[in-house]
């Protein structure tokens, strides 16, 4: 028999999607609300998965990148899993008095410190989620650019956060079907791009 589609409803946004928008949601709020308390100059952009080089004119973004989910606890309705998340501060600056530094350092610093704050709250530890979703989340590590990396002109430098977050992914229970031999109308076709399925012509 033909292989044909199984799943009739449309399939809506996944756990980790709404969680990694939610990220971005907090730390522009958060993060907007110290600009107002502190007065410092830096504007709050915040960008998903931005590829984009640092702009000369910029001094300050945050980047939320999706790194990697690993799942566990499954049953037929769930499945609970740990999902990586990395928030990336990128600054730029000038040099600074002392030789080899550079007040791009100390604004990587400063902003990494306050994600790293705004994410350890324990009034963020579901990320304002109703239960159901999210399990728990951490921050984890992060890292910063390599101290002997030389800077370029901008005296660009980056930060990057590790976030975990443990969030349980849905799938609707289906009524069983028969399975009839292995006949399917889709096969596997050689291309100049190398093999892809394809849906055989009768």
């Amino acid at each position: 028999m033909s292989l044909t589609a199984l799943i009739h409803t449309a399939i809506g946004q996944q756990g980790f999607e709404k969680v990694k928008d939610r990220i971005a949601e907090i730390l522009l709020v958060e993060l907007t609300n110290q600009k107002q308390l502190q007065e410092f100059e830096e504007d709050i952009e915040v960008f998903n998965e931005r590829i984009a080089p640092m702009d000369e004119a910029e001094t300050l973004y945050f980047n939320i990148l999706l790194d990697s989910g690993s799942y566990s606890n499954k049953n037929q309705l769930d499945q609970e899993g740990n999902t990586i998340y990395f928030i990336d501060v990128y600054t730029s600056g000038k040099a600074g008095e002392q030789v080899g530094t550079s007040d791009s350092t100390q604004r990587r610093d400063k902003f990494l410190g306050m994600v790293r704050y705004i994410l350890s709250d324990t009034r963020y530890n579901m990320l304002g989620f109703d239960y159901g979703l999210i399990a728990g989340s951490q921050v984890e590590r992060f890292s910063t650019l390599d101290p002997s990396h030389k800077e370029d002109s901008s005296y660009t430098n980056f930060g990057r956060l590790q976030f975990s977050v443990r969030i349980v992914e849905n799938q609707t229970l289906w009524d069983g079907v028969e399975v009839v031999g292995n006949n399917t109308n889709v096969k596997l076709d050689l291309t100049d791009k190398g093999f892809k399925y394809i849906f055989q012509k009768d």
